[in-house]
């Protein structure tokens, strides 16, 4: 999708996050000529550091995503200072940089926005441009969100809690069923638990193509235990290998870690950030981090995919590496 104005690029990225950002500044890395958007940052307002020093952290990432511009845009109800735009000093610290080049910073305040750049009174009047939310190109990026199952939250806040658990640490008679579910995987050898695995994510997958349909608190119990095997857990990340594969499980996945209590819930946490970052949802990976981190701060996939955030390993090479382990698995299975 092409996006024309300003304007639709303050709109769209809300969007592309999962959620509005407030009190944010969002970073989107751009590549070629015609601006192919890339890596997308968002950091608080309100805990930002001296300007200096955020412009050395987004040059630095900037650099390593490849970018050849940047956009900025600071989405704030703070008002201006006399004649001066809200956290203009961390715009002027970006543009002072000589290793990036800032295509376009833009303020979003009440359904308008300014832009940091353009002092021309006939494009960018003193009182901001009006938000287009009527444009043809948002239209279409809703349209195509909406086909994904996806939808645009209040705020960071409610996707936090669109993942969350529903049942409380100390809820008894689920914690009984995780043990006995744990029993019962522990029973098995790791060719059985891929194998159950797979069939009850397939059976759920089914089940929740009907809008009513809802995952059971024992079946929470069973899948949560079964992505404590590795190998069951590993194979699950890679026979969903295709969009509309890891859409249909993402769905089970989010069913189920509502059902599913701290502390049993990093495993099927930290699955569900794997399929997060393969399809570039990086607000859901950090949410998801952080669930599976806080049961389990030494929880191994967790740690990768946290490292892996960090060093800003594209989505595109964990598709090389779920390739590269099917091979493998594959070749292991036909030798018996």
């Amino acid at each position: 999708m092409r996006f024309r104005t300003p304007g639709d690029i303050a709109l769209a990225l809300p969007m592309l996050l999962g959620y509005q950002p407030t009190e944010s500044l969002v970073i989107s890395c751009l590549h070629g000529d015609g601006g192919s958007l890339g890596l997308t940052l968002r950091y608080d307002l309100d805990t930002l550091g001296p300007p200096e020093e955020v412009a050395e952290e987004i040059a630095s990432r900037a650099i390593v995503a490849g970018a050849d511009t940047v956009l900025l845009a600071i989405y704030t109800s703070c008002e201006d200072r006399g004649e001066v735009l809200p956290y203009e000093e961390f715009v002027e610290a970006l543009l002072d940089r000589p290793d990036v080049f800032i295509g376009d910073a833009l303020l979003v305040r009440r359904d308008r926005w300014w832009s940091y750049l353009c002092a021309d009174a006939g494009c960018c009047p003193l009182d901001g441009n009006p938000l287009d939310r009527d444009s043809a190109a948002l239209a279409s990026l809703e349209a195509s969100l909406v086909l994904a199952g996806s939808a645009v939250l209040a705020n960071r806040e409610a996707v936090v809690a669109s993942i969350a658990s529903e049942l409380s640490a100390d809820c008894p008679a689920q914690r009984r069923r995780i043990a006995r579910a744990r029993r019962r995987v522990a029973e098995m050898g790791p060719i059985e638990c891929r194998r159950k695995l797979a069939l009850l994510s397939r059976r759920l997958v089914t089940r929740l193509k009907d809008p009513r349909g809802a995952v059971t608190d024992a079946e929470a119990a069973y899948f949560a235990a079964l992505c404590g095997d590795i190998a069951a857990r590993d194979d699950l990340l890679i026979q969903a290998g295709t969009p509309d594969q890891r859409s249909a499980v993402m769905s089970v996945l989010r069913a189920v870690v509502r059902r599913v209590p701290p502390p049993h819930d990093a495993p099927v946490c930290a699955v569900l950030a794997w399929f997060g970052y393969a399809i570039g949802d990086g607000t859901l990976v950090n949410v998801a981090l952080d669930r599976a981190l806080a049961s389990d701060p030494n929880y191994s996939l967790a740690r990768l995919i946290e490292s892996s955030l960090d060093h800003q390993i594209p989505p595109s090479i964990i598709e090389e590496v779920v390739r590269g382990a099917a091979g493998d698995i594959a070749a292991r299975d036909a030798a018996g």
